[in-house]
């Protein structure tokens, strides 16, 4: 009997066989008892829509802009990392699905592909997402890569100063199989992950080792000074970083708990997203986490993001069915994006706003 792929669940099941054990857990898991993992799927349920009727919604106007970035509609690909672990194109396939379906792709400094090999295999528009190294000279040379090769923004990872400890990975020593490695660090010590040793996995090692845990506010200033491209800080929750923001003249926001794989026990992105929206003044916020359904994208963007990214959403189609699954993922969340912007009776995105949201159910309200 044919395999039917109607919702995200059926890519997800698909994926899961197609996989190893190890690769699954790590794409799927959260950190610790995964209580802000199941948050951010949840907190969506428990907003509602209104519904405007005797409107015309004959045509949906799916477009959207962000750092003055055009963008044909408001769904980013998200950074993942090791894209080599769900399909052997890895990146690759994602970078060709983002041009077919002319869609954003955010690369993950922790990419199974070359952040130049990924610039070259698509001529879609891209981010590159910085893990700050403790060795500054990688952290810059990775930056002017970046700029060089025609990426459009970078977006600083801040909310893993240390790895969360993610339970799943201890349990399989999560580690690289020999044929997938750390790209953007080829040639340097490291493009591999540690050994596994006790109850840590290589990857929580790795960040131990790698990832500077020391960085403030004040060392922005040197980042902005290495590239003229815009500035986006993603993983942030609350107002007062909002604020923060404001005053280092950072360019953008990307409201994001790392999918729930880092602090366990906080509020899901979308509880968060509209006090971050209140503060930012006027700097373009978007959303991460827990994006599953279109309707969840409604949600988000009438609660004040320019724009949304997925993750987990995109990789299960990549390890269903490789590039055609990433665009089938996409292009099911368009799908119902559409669906639920007429059954709202919104025919723009540039209508839709919080008055599309029952007042009850508007988190931190008012």
């Amino acid at each position: 009997m044919e395999e039917k792929f109607v919702n995200l669940s059926d890519y997800q099941k698909a994926s899961k066989k197609n996989v190893t054990k190890m690769a699954y857990d790590y794409i799927r898991g959260g950190s610790i008892d995964e209580l802000t993992l199941s948050r951010n799927t949840k907190a969506f349920r428990k907003i509602l829509l209104k519904q405007n009727i005797l409107v015309d919604v004959s045509s949906i106007d799916l477009r959207a802009s962000v750092l003055g970035q055009e963008l044909a509609k408001p769904l980013i690909i998200g950074a993942v990392s090791l894209h080599k672990l769900s399909h052997p194109d890895g990146e690759y396939a994602t970078a060709r699905a983002a041009e077919n379906l002319n869609a954003l792709m955010l690369l993950s400094s922790l990419s199974s592909t070359s952040l130049e090999d990924v610039a070259t295999a698509s001529s879609s528009p891209k981010w590159f997402q910085l893990y700050w190294n403790k060795d500054r000279t990688i952290t810059r040379d990775i930056v002017e890569r970046a700029e060089q090769a025609g990426y459009k923004a970078i977006a600083l990872t801040v909310d893993a100063p240390v790895l969360g400890h993610r339970e799943k990975d201890a349990y399989n020593q999560f580690t690289l199989p020999e044929d997938v490695f750390l790209e953007n660090y080829r040639g340097m010590d490291q493009m591999k992950l540690p050994g596994v040793s006790g109850s840590n996995s290589g990857l929580a090692q790795y960040v131990a080792d790698q990832i500077e845990d020391s960085i403030t506010w004040k060392d922005l200033d040197w980042l902005q000074s290495l590239t003229n491209l815009p500035i986006i800080i993603k993983g942030l929750q609350t107002a007062e970083d909002a604020k923060r923001c404001v005053d280092y003249g950072v360019n953008g926001i990307i409201v994001s708990n790392h999918g729930g794989r880092q602090l366990d026990g906080s509020l899901s992105s979308i509880e968060c997203l509209p006090r971050v929206v209140r503060a930012a003044d006027g700097i373009d916020v978007m959303l991460d986490s827990g994006i599953r359904r279109g309707s969840d994208i409604v949600k988000a963007m009438a609660l004040g993001a320019k724009a949304v990214l997925i993750g987990r959403p995109y990789i299960w189609g990549l390890g269903a069915k490789g590039q055609q699954g990433v665009e089938e993922v996409y292009n099911l969340l368009i799908k119902e994006l559409e669906i639920t912007m007429a059954m709202i009776g919104c025919p723009s995105l540039d209508q839709l706003d919080i008055s599309f949201i029952e007042e009850h159910t508007i988190p931190n309200y008012p």
